[in-house]
């Protein structure tokens, strides 16, 4: 199983759908208070909460890429493609560009 969730947000949506799973921000409110960083999962109707674990992976819908925990959930910043410069190598550059491009593609780096 390959978890995934909507969003990361503070407290319950208005209209949670069965299936749907929400990581919750810090500083959670409403029936979520006091569950930071755990994944509220809605099912039959009721929240189940999923505390998270060391190595623990998931995907982020609405941002379209992995979150990592480690010590508190980790994200990776957009990458720059290479610019400027005193040598400029245009096949160096095109293989970072692909690299880039590959690992945005898998959700291990944020779109830019």
């Amino acid at each position: 199983m390959h978890g995934a969730i909507e969003a990361e947000i503070d407290g319950p949506p208005a209209d949670p759908q069965d299936g749907e799973c929400w990581l919750i921000a810090p500083s959670a409110i409403d029936q979520w208070a006091g569950r930071d960083a755990q994944l509220a999962c809605r099912q039959a109707g009721q929240w189940i909460y999923i505390a998270p674990r060391e190595g623990m992976r998931i995907f982020d819908r609405s941002r379209g890429q992995e979150l990592f925990y480690s010590q508190g959930w980790v994200s990776v910043e957009p990458v720059q493609e290479p610019f400027g410069g005193s040598t400029v190598d245009p096949q160096a550059r095109a293989a970072i560009a692909d690299l880039i491009s590959a690992l945005t593609d898998l959700g291990l780096l944020p779109a830019a």
